[in-house]
């Protein structure tokens, strides 16, 4: 039987878009990153610390588009999340 070709998904290299800090003093990465072409916000810990990574929002568009008026409310409404909650908000969703 011949092998069958999974087709991977095409994935950008991440970009940063903005930081926040936990209260445990963890500064974390929000970055933008495309997969097959639809953008996406990740939550990362920033280079040289641990913990985990988290996506934020899986499609960063508004009628087949991504823009600011989209992108910057939802890192808005994350990062004050994160800050009244100490931790990354993905983290207690689960």
């Amino acid at each position: 039987m011949p092998a069958t070709a999974v087709a991977q998904p095409a994935i950008s290299v991440p970009v940063y878009l903005r930081e926040y800090t936990t209260a445990d003093h963890q500064t974390r990465w929000l970055m933008g990153q495309r997969v097959d072409g639809v953008p996406r916000v990740i939550d990362l810990p920033a280079p040289g610390t641990e913990g985990p990574s988290y996506v934020v929002e899986p499609d960063v568009r508004e009628d087949g588009r991504a823009t600011t008026d989209v992108l910057n409310p939802l890192l808005d409404d994350y990062i004050a999340k994160a800050e009244k909650l100490g931790y990354p908000p993905m983290h207690g969703w689960f």
